[in-house]
């Protein structure tokens, strides 16, 4: 069981999180994460191809890191 103090002790950590976009292809996984890393996503959505594999980004927020990995929607990856 853990004590009071390591969880006191373990609140000032910072976090690391995964998360893991999965859903149909065309579907807007992508985009959703270039979203939330890029301010003026207007002028890069057109030159996005779709993915093929996955993409990896970090995004910090506070002193939680969210590890985000967008898996392609297609039937192979699945």
């Amino acid at each position: 069981m853990v004590s009071l103090l390591e969880k006191i002790l373990s609140f000032n950590k910072p976090k690391n999180i995964n998360v893991f976009l999965c859903g149909l292809r065309g579907s807007g996984k992508t985009t959703l994460l270039y979203k939330s890393l890029i301010k003026d996503l207007g002028a890069v959505v057109n030159e996005l191809e779709p993915t093929t594999l996955y993409h990896y980004e970090e995004l910090r927020v506070g002193r939680k890191q969210f590890g985000i990995w967008d898996f392609s929607g297609d039937v192979t990856v699945k």
